[in-house]
C-alpha cells in the first residue's frame, strides 16, 4: 500500500521486516523491485526481481518484470532471454 502512495521508504520498511520472518519467501524482494520500479531504477528492480527468481526460479511473472527491467535499461539481450524464459514456462 505504501508504494502505491509514494510512500517508498515506509514501503521498504515493511518489506525488511517481511524479510526477516522467512528467508525463502520472494515476496518481500519483488516488492523492493517494484519500489526500485516506480522509482524507474532499473539496475535496483534487475537486482530484486534476481533475487526473488533466486527463491521462486518458475516464477513467470517475477522473470517477465525482470526482462521488462532490462528492456528499460535497455539490456536487450538480456530481455529476450528472459522473455524467452517466460514463453517456455
Amino acid at each position: 500500500a505504501y508504494a502505491n502512495k509514494g510512500q517508498y521508504d515506509l514501503a521498504l520498511a515493511d518489506f525488511a521486516k517481511g524479510a526477516s520472518f522467512d528467508l525463502k519467501d520472494p515476496r518481500p524482494s519483488r516488492g523492493r523491485a517494484l519500489v526500485a520500479w516506480l522509482e524507474k531504477d532499473w539496475v535496483g528492480a534487475v537486482r530484486e526481481y534476481t533475487a526473488a527468481l533466486a527463491l521462486a526460479p518458475d516464477d513467470v511473472e517475477t522473470l517477465y518484470n525482470r526482462g521488462r527491467a532490462y528492456e528499460n535499461d535497455q539490456k536487450y539481450k538480456e530481455a529476450i532471454a528472459d522473455f524467452g524464459e517466460v514463453l517456455r514456462l
